[in-house]
């Protein structure tokens, strides 16, 4: 019974300030309209693109710092993000020409406004803002470039490292290798009806085989970590280039004009009933 008292107590509210709801509901509609279309703000554009990202082989000891994760959590670096600024030009746009320092002002725009994303091998790169789509979309591709040749340099760098250890070892096994050779030769001259002579030259074979498959795998290693440094060796794949429309995709003005008029009339049934409770006070 109580709650039916207390609905038809909000009910009367609502129709006694009806005028009010209405009025302020009215007032935020017309003033989210007014600064959409009278006063609107730059149009918004956005750019997208797909990159691939190939497991490298674990022939690599910091293989795994390769991994698309691994590279969306370094790619937006100062660096890649300054160097992008620099090559593309984005700078030179007029909304960053006009500021005091417009390629520092261009780089906090850029790593404010990039989206990436990483679902498994594959890494998504979004662009949007009030910038022409043909600036979005070069500064978009220039970035992808930054950051393939970035990755590709410490790869290079790591595969040659891990390729000098490999060589060291492989030395090493040679050293052993040629020992093993003159220990078989030297058993094999004495008397070969010695059983003692035996176990030692089978173990001295045993050694052998061992030295030989351990450097049957550092070549296939090196092989590898030749072919990584090479220029040919490509592990980003960009599956879909930095692409967008020219159909602006902000600011929806549509939705704002929606939100506007739920804010209005919350924000006056709020107003009507604040009122009401005043008045309520003043008469008790």
């Amino acid at each position: 019974m109580d709650e039916d008292i207390d609905l038809k107590d909000y009910l009367r509210v609502i129709w006694k300030e009806k005028f009010l709801i209405i009025a302020v509901t009215m007032l935020v509609l017309i003033t989210v309209v007014f600064f959409s279309y009278v006063m609107p703000s730059a149009n918004e554009y956005q750019v997208d693109a797909l990159l691939y990202v190939e497991d490298i082989p674990e022939s690599l000891n910091n293989s795994k710092r390769y991994s698309s994760s691994v590279i969306v959590s370094l790619i937006t670096s100062n660096d890649i993000i300054m160097r992008t600024v620099g090559l593309s030009g984005l700078a030179n746009n007029e909304l960053f020409k006009s500021e005091r320092w417009p390629d520092e002002r261009a780089a906090q725009w850029l790593k404010e406004n990039i989206e990436v994303k990483a679902k498994g091998n594959e890494i998504e790169l979004i662009l949007k803002g009030p910038v022409e789509p043909d600036t979005l979309q070069k500064t978009l591709q220039t970035y992808i470039t930054v950051v393939t040749e970035e990755n590709k340099k410490k790869l290079t760098q790591d595969a040659n490292n891990d390729t000098r250890k490999v060589n060291m070892s492989v030395e090493l096994l040679a050293a052993k290798l040629s020992d093993v050779f003159t220990s078989i030769e030297k058993i094999q001259e004495e008397n070969p009806g010695n059983s003692t002579l035996n176990v030692e030259l089978f173990m001295a074979f045993s050694r052998l085989g061992a030295i030989e498959d351990r450097l049957n795998i550092l070549e296939l290693q090196r092989m590898e970590l030749e072919y990584m440094a090479s220029p040919e060796f490509n592990w980003i794949e960009v599956i879909s280039s930095a692409y967008g429309s020219e159909i602006p995709v902000g600011p929806n003005r549509t939705l704002n004009i929606i939100i506007a008029c739920i804010l209005g009339l919350f924000a006056g049934v709020f107003i009507a009933f604040f009122k009401d409770y005043i008045e309520d006070g003043s008469s008790k």
